[in-house]
């Protein structure tokens, strides 16, 4: 009797095999001007940056990913899908990426899941981390920056509310389960050693948000804080790894940006507050962190224009030193996981450009424009 291959396994290989056999190299010049870029990061060790080069049709969108070792200014093509894009992408380690990807949709509105990917920087070492036909989708949670073998992925159930955060392995390509849940948790919030340790839970019924919080991956989580009564707004643990960071209700309109204990609510100390000024919003704030979870800068949207307050003369002499040699809205949007190389954001009416900045050798460096 002869035996046809499971087809489920043919489109696994297949979709791998177009993800490895698609490495190009080119000139990073020919890059830019060949495609519309988007979506720019900077690895962790600061050697490579990362994009996504999307080419819209009348019948549909794709998307691919590409990496520029900026050394060399040498772009490698990772992908080379025409009638697939890639949904989301993030840094896993100096050398590795995941990704994940789905059938494109006409006028680019979503994609069905196909599935998710890791490949090294340079395009070599392409492997599946699901099935396309599992009946699950994949997404990044979180780097674990004391382990970067691991990564943290939520993986969510197509046909039911279940959900659950993985521990993945990179190198064996194996995970260990660290929490599960139904669909009325709406965010997971892990540590700056890569521990999940808070679940943010909405009860559809009654509209209720409760924190629930453990100590460490070891514990069952357990109900802290009514975050509804408290009128807080977790948004990402401190750099102790003890107090969280939120936005906190002052009134009825204004919220302040504090650092407060994740067991009582105790506020701890107001790290950005301004009469009258709601300075949180899900659209137009930004707290950012170094890799260690030290708080450096929030950004906001003010009566009189975008706001950043800096938290560490060291990162606010970094900015001073950027508008000083470049006009535009300046935001430093990423950096080296040793702080040596900062990527930087200048907007304008004509778009966006995007800058690398030494911080030991002061030296400013353009990298490309992103124009509609």
């Amino acid at each position: 009797m002869i035996r046809f291959p499971d087809m489920r396994l043919l489109l696994l290989l297949l979709l791998t095999m177009s993800a490895a056999q698609a490495v190009e190299t080119l000139p990073f010049d020919e890059l830019v001007s060949k495609h519309r870029v988007t979506d720019v990061t900077l690895s962790p060790d600061g050697a490579f940056v990362a994009v996504l080069l999307t080419t819209p049709t009348p019948e549909s969108q794709s998307s691919n990913l590409a990496t520029i070792d900026l050394a060399s200014d040498t772009a490698y093509l990772l992908t080379g899908y025409s009638d697939m894009t890639v949904r989301w992408y993030a840094w896993a380690s100096d050398q590795r990426l995941l990704f994940a990807t789905g059938r494109a949709a006409a006028g680019g509105s979503g994609a069905e899941y196909r599935g998710s990917l890791a490949i090294n920087r340079d395009g070599s070492g392409a492997t599946r981390l699901d099935s396309p036909r599992s009946g699950q989708s994949l997404s990044f949670l979180a780097r674990v920056p004391a382990d970067p073998a691991h990564v943290l992925l939520l993986r969510r159930q197509v046909d039911s509310d279940k959900q659950e955060v993985l521990r993945f392995n990179l190198a064996r390509r194996s995970f260990r389960k660290v929490a599960e849940s139904d669909s009325s948790v709406t965010g997971w919030l892990a540590d700056h050693q890569g521990e999940l340790r808070i679940a943010l839970a909405h009860d559809a019924n009654t509209g209720q948000r409760r924190l629930r919080y453990r100590q460490d991956e070891s514990q069952a989580f357990a109900d802290t804080l009514d975050l509804s009564a408290n009128a807080i707004r977790p948004l990402a643990f401190h750099g102790d790894n003890r107090s969280l960071i939120a936005a906190i209700r002052r009134d009825k309109a204004n919220y302040a940006i504090v650092r407060a204990d994740p067991l009582s609510g105790k506020l701890h100390e107001a790290l950005v507050a301004e009469r009258g000024v709601d300075v949180w919003s899900a659209q137009h704030s930004r707290l950012f962190q170094t890799v260690r979870g030290l708080p450096v800068y929030y950004r906001y949207r003010g009566p009189d224009g975008i706001r950043q307050v800096f938290f560490d003369p060291r990162w606010q002499m970094r900015q001073d030193a950027i508008d000083d040699a470049i006009s535009g809205d300046n935001m430093i949007a990423a950096a080296s996981d040793d702080e040596r190389r900062l990527l930087v954001r200048s907007s304008s009416d004509d778009g966006n450009d995007y800058y690398l900045y030494d911080t030991v050798a002061g030296e400013l460096r353009f990298l490309l424009s992103l124009t509609d």
